[in-house]
């Protein structure tokens, strides 16, 4: 009983969002993360996120590994030096990286008035390298397909699959 009790508390008090960022190489992948962490983590100079305004964020904590992937920790502090005192754009990402920011919250609404209770958000985000998703949608695509569908398009002919 009090494992059911306990995940029922977690289940309340706890969410995780996870947020893959992926786009066109030098897009800005890299500067979007390291920006929203730092936002987060210094929210007093972020003077337009509603809940800082509102003192609904307790607290920010991380940035730490992703706790179920294997994947580098995305270096945070490298990226917001480089930006800061080198006021230079990050190096390209070569690898996949990533990073969780937990932040503790006070609810608002008529449920959280009920339950006077705060609620602890895992924010998961993942950094791609540039392009890297977009090619997945080729990876089980025949060769020669691809050539009928780049000579037929040459052509303006449509194409037959």
């Amino acid at each position: 009983m009090k494992d059911k009790v306990k995940k029922v508390d977690e289940w309340l008090t706890k969410t995780t969002v996870r947020l893959g960022v992926t786009g066109l190489s030098r897009a800005g992948k890299t500067v979007f993360i390291t920006s929203l962490v730092a936002g987060l983590m210094y929210r007093e100079r972020m003077v337009a996120l509603i809940p800082a305004l509102k003192g609904n964020i307790l607290e920010v904590t991380g940035p730490t590994t992703l706790p179920d992937l294997k994947v580098p920790l995305f270096q945070f502090e490298d990226r917001l030096e480089t930006l800061i005192s080198q006021e230079k754009w990050p190096d390209g990402t070569r690898d996949v990286s990533g990073l969780r920011v937990s932040i503790r919250v006070k609810p608002e609404g008529w449920l959280a008035d009920k339950f006077d209770r705060e609620r602890i958000v895992h924010l998961d985000m993942m950094d791609y390298p540039g392009e890297w998703l977009l090619d997945l949608a080729l990876m089980d695509k025949d060769r020669r397909l691809n050539f009928q569908v780049q000579r037929r398009w040459k052509l303006q002919q449509p194409v037959i699959y």
